[in-house]
C-alpha cells in the first residue's frame, strides 16, 4: 500500500496506523485551518480543480517557460483557458457592454422577457469599442 505522496507502507506501519484509530483521536485541541486562498482578494467564490494529461516533452516545456518568467504554471493554464473562453467558435472575441450584454463583432445579444414570463434572446445591432 502506497501514501498519497508515494512512500510504500509496511504491515507494521499499518499495524501502528491502525492501532492509534481504534485508540481514538482527542479532537478536543483541533483547530480548524484555512484552505487554499482565494485565487483574487475580492472572490469567494469555489475554484474548481481540473486535471489535465499532457505529453512530459510539453509538461516539461511549459514548466520551464512558466519558471523563466515568474509565473506558477496554474497561472498560465488560468490565462489561456480566459482567452480561449473569450473567443466564440467563429474566432471572434467576445465582450459584455456596458448593460451587461455579451457582444460579438457588433452583435449585441440582451435577454428579453416574453408573455409567458421566460426569457428570450434577442439580436439588436450595436457598435463595440
Amino acid at each position: 500500500m502506497k501514501t498519497k505522496g508515494g512512500r510504500t507502507l509496511t504491515t507494521a506501519d499499518v499495524d501502528r496506523l491502525s492501532s492509534r484509530a481504534d485508540a481514538g483521536f482527542d479532537l478536543s485541541g483541533w483547530k480548524t485551518r484555512r484552505g487554499r486562498p482565494a485565487l483574487d482578494a475580492s472572490s469567494t467564490e469555489h475554484a474548481p480543480r481540473i486535471t489535465v494529461r499532457l505529453p512530459e516533452p510539453l509538461h516539461r516545456r511549459v514548466v520551464l517557460r512558466a519558471e523563466q518568467e515568474g509565473r506558477a504554471v496554474s497561472d498560465v493554464v488560468r490565462s489561456l483557458l480566459a482567452g480561449y473562453a473569450a473567443r466564440n467558435p467563429s474566432g471572434a472575441h467576445a465582450t459584455k457592454t456596458a448593460s451587461g450584454a455579451h457582444a460579438v463583432r457588433g452583435v449585441t445579444r440582451a435577454s428579453t422577457a416574453t408573455k409567458t414570463g421566460k426569457a428570450a434572446s434577442s439580436h439588436a445591432r450595436t457598435k463595440t469599442q
